[in-house]
């Protein structure tokens, strides 16, 4: 069994194109083997409200409706803290984000 963690990308695209590449993949997969993040969630709504745009927010919301979407829970804030530190160590650096999602 596979689980799926939908990125701000791919979720984006599904509400952009219901019936595109994307969805039809997602068509064959196992409903219950989808998930999302709560960073993803909000940074899907923060767009929205960027936007002013309430058909981009419902539409948003109807594809959130049926995807999961996992907290941010311990021990993230662990792992969180060693990715960021390697990842300074190494000379590399990435969003704020982007670390809680790794």
């Amino acid at each position: 069994m596979s689980i799926y963690l939908l990125d701000t990308n791919i979720i984006s695209d599904l509400v952009r194109n219901p019936s595109g590449s994307c969805a039809q993949r997602i068509e064959h997969i196992d409903p219950g083997d989808l998930c999302t993040s709560i960073i993803v969630a909000a940074e899907l709504r923060y767009g929205c409200a960027k936007k002013g745009s309430e058909k981009l927010l419902n539409r948003v919301e109807s594809v959130l409706a049926f995807i999961p979407v996992l907290p941010l829970d311990i021990p993230a804030d662990c792992e969180y803290g060693g990715i960021r530190a390697e990842l300074e160590a190494a000379g590399q650096t990435i969003g704020m984000l982007e670390k809680l999602f790794a």
